[in-house]
């Protein structure tokens, strides 16, 4: 599950709209559009303020392994 996947979902669970998470930790309604999509990056800043507000800790927005774009191909 990719980090945007794993916020929508703690934020839909907590029954947190995209405006209210917005106005909890001061960005933009798009910003967070964004963030859960996956078409912009968010800093380390960003996802412990995110975290806080979602009640959560930093290691459950991480993405998975599986879902990296690095290359783990050593060969």
């Amino acid at each position: 599950m990719t980090f945007g996947q794993k916020l929508r979902k703690i934020r839909e669970t907590n029954e947190i709209s995209m405006r209210q998470l917005a106005e909890q930790i001061s960005v933009s309604i798009p910003m967070i559009c964004q963030l859960e999509r996956g078409t912009k990056t968010v800093s380390i800043q960003t996802c412990q303020v995110l975290a806080k507000a979602l009640g959560c800790t930093l290691n459950d927005l991480l993405p998975d392994e599986t879902d990296t774009d690095m290359d783990t191909d050593t060969a």
